[in-house]
């Protein structure tokens, strides 16, 4: 049989509360999320719409935000990218360990 004895019940739980908050803490230490700028969102957004809207959106306000498509390109993948292997990590260091 597998029990806990009664009177280390109580620390037994304490214990499997801390560990599980550590290990969230250190999946969302792994991960820090920064947050987006307006500029940053609506790109996101636009790129979301597709290649030609968010093309437009560059030609479009390109006199105000000073935005290559390219340098835009790259930076929504490499954060998509980020963000891909930031929830891997998450996954895995939620994942129970194997016995």
């Amino acid at each position: 049989m597998n029990f806990i004895p009664r009177p280390l019940a109580p620390i037994f739980a304490i214990v499997c509360v801390v560990s599980t908050v550590t290990a969230e803490a250190q999946a969302a230490d792994a991960c820090p999320v920064a947050p987006l700028s307006q500029l940053q969102q609506r790109l996101i957004d636009k790129a979301a719409q597709g290649a030609d809207a968010l093309r437009n959106y560059i030609a479009i306000t390109s006199s105000i935000y000073q935005l290559d498509f390219v340098e835009v390109v790259t930076w929504i993948d490499s954060r998509k990218q980020n963000t891909a292997t930031c929830e891997r990590l998450s996954a895995e260091a939620a994942a129970p360990a194997p016995k």
